[in-house]
């Protein structure tokens, strides 16, 4: 019966607490050649091409709380392992 409480005055001061969240969505795409120069005079062109979709949600909680999420997908990530 607390749980239920406790999650009720959560959402009522979630919704009173006037959040402001904000979106965005990036596609990247490119293909062409890239250079490899592995010695001196020695240079080969070898195809290149990326995808990747970048999404960003980031708001305010309350005046004090700032959440954000940053999400990626793309063969291989441009941030984190791969």
């Amino acid at each position: 019966m607390f749980n239920r409480f406790l999650i009720l005055i959560l959402f009522t001061s979630l919704s009173f607490s006037a959040p402001s969240f904000s979106y965005s969505y990036q596609l990247r795409w490119a293909s062409g050649s890239e250079l490899n120069e592995q010695q001196l005079g020695d240079q080969t062109l070898t195809d290149y091409g990326f995808f990747e979709n970048l999404v960003g949600i980031s708001g305010y909680l309350y005046n004090d709380w700032f959440v954000s999420l940053d999400i990626e997908y793309s063969p291989e990530p441009a941030y984190g392992m791969a």
